[in-house]
């Protein structure tokens, strides 16, 4: 399913700025096709926000620019962005490799 979203300048009530900088947006329900909208996006922390571009030609790029963390009960999201995510995943990748001489890296 893919809900569009509206990108928010301030945090919505509800949902607050976390230690690390969070981007906030507002669901369109009207955006989803068909009859079976959910209710609610209960379940879906974690999952992928997607920019989508579209073309010449009417093809489409896009980027994964998100992965949502939070939501309130008026159909409001924060999401991580990113760039200081993978960052934040480099780093612990490397402090983690740093006392290793070899073999897989794990992240607990």
């Amino acid at each position: 399913m893919s809900i569009y979203l509206t990108q928010r300048q301030t945090a919505p009530d509800g949902i607050e700025q976390k230690e690390f900088p969070c981007l906030f947006a507002d669901l369109d329900w009207g955006s989803v096709d068909g009859d079976n909208k959910p209710a609610t996006i209960d379940g879906m922390s974690g999952g992928p926000i997607f920019a989508l571009n579209v073309l010449n030609g009417g093809d489409y790029s896009y980027k994964l620019i998100g992965v949502q963390s939070s939501r309130n009960n008026s159909n409001s999201v924060a999401f991580c962005a990113m760039p200081p995510f993978l960052q934040a995943l480099r780093d612990a990748a490397s402090k983690l490799d740093a006392g290793k001489s070899d073999g897989p890296t794990t992240i607990s």
